[in-house]
């Protein structure tokens, strides 16, 4: 299989160069990413000026644009041959609820998508910037496992799953099951000022807030992530489509990536 591989955390994110490795054991992947961390950009498209594409080897690109451009420019220019499927992250950083639409990552998988190339969006609930190699490779291992036996030929196009890990070794990880996106969202409190003087014309602003979520509903994605479960959901590039008979169709495949990462990872210790 041809995989392109992407992501808005940057090239120096960890969780993406481990599964870069472990796809590229059995698969030909591409890796083009943006030249720096670009989390919370949304499907921003650049348009209006242009952005250098530098070569790092024969499959690995970055970009100095927006994970959806990173997607555009490796499907319309870079990759020349027929790409199989398009896997955006693991994003450092969950995807839960309301997150889809702020996330880079996930209209990543949107826009592979939306040209053509059926699509993974993949997130692992820690703190942005947060570090945790074993747990990233863990990831990694149940991604490239999910790939094996995820059912491409019968997912249409527009249909992709967002998948969110918790933040737990997968020795201990309860299960998976697919997750209703209910309410997470960001309030944002005020802009804080910062000025070298009061008067000063031209400052700086740094967004103040947090984030208020409904914990409560068991079969949310927050609730299951928060609670050991890998959560999953389908989405749609059309708003009003039922993805709910592609959600169960997909749900032996997930089952079977847990059971096998767990079984690695058991023989490895």
């Amino acid at each position: 299989m041809t995989i392109l591989l992407v992501n808005d955390d940057g090239i120096d994110s960890l969780s993406t160069k481990f599964l870069y490795e472990e796809l590229s054991k059995k698969h030909k992947v591409y890796m083009v990413v943006p030249s720096q961390n670009r989390s919370g950009v949304s499907h921003s498209i650049t348009v209006f000026r242009e952005f250098c594409v530098k070569r790092l080897d024969d499959t690995i690109y970055t970009v100095d644009a927006m994970p959806a451009d990173c997607v555009k420019v490796a499907l319309l220019s870079l990759i020349k041959e027929p790409v199989d499927l398009t896997i955006s992250g693991v994003n450092i950083g969950p995807n839960l609820g309301l997150d889809i639409y702020y996330s880079g990552t996930f209209s990543a998988a949107r826009e592979s998508a939306l040209l053509g190339v059926k699509a993974i969006s993949s997130s692992v609930n820690l703190s942005w910037g947060e570090v945790n190699e074993k747990l990233f490779r863990q990831c990694a291992i149940f991604i490239s496992k999910l790939v094996d036996f995820y059912p491409i030929q019968y997912i249409p196009i527009d249909v992709f799953p967002n998948i969110n890990i918790p933040n737990t070794y997968f020795e201990d990880i309860k299960g998976v099951a697919i997750g209703r996106a209910y309410e997470r969202y960001y309030f944002e409190t005020s802009y804080v000022e910062i000025r070298d003087s009061e008067e000063e014309e031209k400052f700086k602003c740094l967004l103040n807030g947090g984030v208020r979520e409904h914990k409560d509903y068991i079969d949310s994605d927050i609730y299951l992530c928060k609670n050991g479960y890998i959560s999953y959901t389908m989405y749609s590039y059309y708003p009003q489509k039922n993805t709910s008979n592609y959600e169960v169709l997909a749900y032996e495949s997930f089952a079977k990536a847990l059971e096998l990462t767990k079984a690695q990872i058991n023989l490895s210790t």
